[in-house]
């Protein structure tokens, strides 16, 4: 019995041992109902009268053994998503950062082409080339081949994983979305719960008398469970499993279904991470690291600090092919009206681009008044290009050529040096977009599965709550005195749970938060999907693949006058 224990069971007692034999994943998400005290008990027929009911639906629990497979069978379904989105958010991680290791690359190259230039070898060339702008464009082909062509083995590789994982995540949100959203409809519900030996009832100790508690007259403090599957993320408790410590491998469920989708994320990416930012130092462009950071930090802390080191949404919404902002000042009027005349901007018949004229082209030759160096050159022209843009700087101080020579580099042509193709780069445009749109709509959805997460943690405490009260009301001395009273022992204590557990919790700000975060995960969750179509659609070829075919040449870009 009870009191016969060494040493006797108290009140705390029941409520522990229910607690760990209501337990999901080892932690108390559920509503563990102690029926009986040091003071009163129940027989079998009464609590199972309690914990099966009669089949209805207002019962608490609610026994349906066909609701709790069907609640089972769609419970994991979340997680699969879960899991999948972390997988993609990784897979864009990783290409983010071999985007900045394949800049880091360029800018070291651009560096080594700019040495090549200046060096005392390639200037006796031209002093004695007669052609010289075609000893610069051979130069210029040698650096597009090595910038285009070689070196790019982890950016494939990288972009071909953003593919293969947005492959999966479309393939489980076609197979998951409509049964989680079966699971939300259907199973906010505190269903009565079996542990893994399909026991329902614990048994804790005889209290009046030493019959068995299927026995005449018995009294027995008992306990049964009732869990929620939206909260809980199963309908399944460990039971008696938990308590007598026999099975070491008893299905944690809570923890497979709670799944933080950015530090998942994180830790999934941390090593190609780490190789590809490392690439970036060997390139000697640790400051394209440091400065991406800071400016995350100091313009969106809080993001940073939970899913840091990608952009903010509104950034992700657009593309690197953004139409560019010219935020250089107006040029001062030029003190040589003659030679402003005579450099008037040349507009390019075939393609509508025309030529920027700089104050000082207006002003003076590049040896008048102060001279400029190459140094200045090259950093005009590094300025003019930014802030992704590949400088060639064509001319030094002691050489230059004339419109004609200068589009035979940059404009189209016979054995052109770059390209330039208005409907090409629009299309990379398109599909970098379509890609950013994916990026969006996974961020939203990120945010409101943290949503419900949190949701359901304060929806959990407000029944644990409740749990607790109607604990220590039914161990007070009021509850005790009607206890004595009653005839019917147990409908008093069912009216009890019902106004302190079902009536107390049906309106309360945790279950309509529940509700309003249940409900605002399907919108995102369908806008993800119908993204996905786009870029990883089976039937043509992708956006993201698009992408990586008409981005990887080395283009002629423009400003916006």
């Amino acid at each position: 019995m009870c009191k016969h224990h060494d040493p006797p069971l108290e009140d705390a007692d029941f409520v522990k041992q229910c607690e760990t034999f209501c337990s999901v994943g080892g932690k108390q998400v559920g509503l563990p109902l102690v029926m009986g005290t040091t003071t009163f008990g129940f027989d079998y027929t009464e609590m199972r009268q309690l914990c099966v009911g009669g089949g209805s639906e207002d019962d608490v629990p609610r026994y349906n053994e066909t609701a709790v497979d069907y609640c089972e069978d769609r419970s994991d379904a979340l997680s699969q998503i879960e899991r999948r989105v972390a997988q993609f958010v990784s897979a864009v991680k990783v290409f983010k950062e071999e985007q900045r290791a394949l800049r880091a690359k360029m800018q070291y190259q651009v560096g080594q082409l700019q040495i090549v230039l200046r060096s005392d070898e390639f200037q006796e060339q031209m002093d004695k080339e007669v052609d010289k702008i075609e000893v610069l464009r051979d130069t210029f082909r040698e650096f597009r081949q090595e910038a285009t062509g070689t070196g790019q083995a982890e950016f494939k590789s990288a972009m071909d994983e953003v593919k293969s994982s947005g492959d999966l995540l479309k393939k489980v949100m076609d197979e998951s979305l409509q049964l989680f959203s079966e699971f939300l409809d259907n199973c906010n519900t505190m269903f009565l719960s079996v542990g893994s030996q399909n026991e329902f009832l614990l048994d804790i100790c005889a209290q009046a008398n030493e019959a068995c508690v299927d026995a005449e007259g018995a009294a027995h403090v008992g306990c049964c469970c009732a869990v929620n599957p939206v909260t809980a993320g199963t309908a399944k408790i460990d039971g008696i499993s938990e308590l007598l410590e026999l099975d070491a491998s008893v299905d944690r469920r809570l923890q497979a279904t709670s799944t933080d989708v950015c530090a998942e994320a994180r830790e999934l990416a941390k090593d190609a991470v780490a190789d590809a930012q490392q690439r970036v130092r060997d390139f000697g462009s640790e400051s394209l690291l440091q400065e991406q950071e800071a400016a995350m930090r100091d313009a969106y802390p809080e993001y940073s600090e939970k899913c840091g080191g990608g952009r903010r949404l509104e950034d992700l919404a657009g593309s690197r092919f953004r139409e560019p902002v010219d935020d250089r000042p107006e040029p001062p009027p030029a003190a040589d009206s003659r030679r402003a005349a005579v450099c008037e901007p040349t507009v390019d018949k075939a393609t509508g681009l025309k030529v920027a004229i700089t104050a000082r082209s207006e002003d003076a030759m590049c040896k008048h008044g102060t001279p400029l160096t190459d140094d200045d050159m090259v950093e005009q022209c590094a300025k003019f290009c930014e802030p992704d843009g590949v400088q060639l700087l064509m001319g030094s101080a002691t050489y230059g050529f004339s419109l004609d020579d200068a589009g035979s580099v940059c404009l189209p042509g016979p054995d052109q040096v770059l390209d330039h193709n208005a409907t090409h780069i629009a299309e990379c445009e398109k599909n970098s977009q379509a890609f950013s749109r994916v990026e969006v709509r996974a961020a939203l959805l990120i945010a409101r599965l943290e949503e419900f997460a949190a949701a359901r943690l304060f929806y959990t405490a407000e029944v644990s709550v409740a749990v607790q009260e109607l604990q220590d009301f039914v161990r007070s001395d009021e509850f005790n005195v009607k206890m004595d009273k009653a005839v019917d022992k147990m409908a008093l204590f069912r009216s009890e749970i019902r106004k302190r557990i079902v009536e107390g919790l049906a309106a309360s700000a945790g279950k309509q938060r529940l509700l309003s975060s249940m409900e605002a995960l399907k919108a995102p969750s369908e806008a993800l999907k119908l993204s996905l179509e786009v870029v990883v659609c089976s039937r043509r070829i992708p956006a993201i693949r698009l992408f990586w075919m008409s981005a990887r040449k080395l283009g002629q870009q423009r400003g916006r006058r």
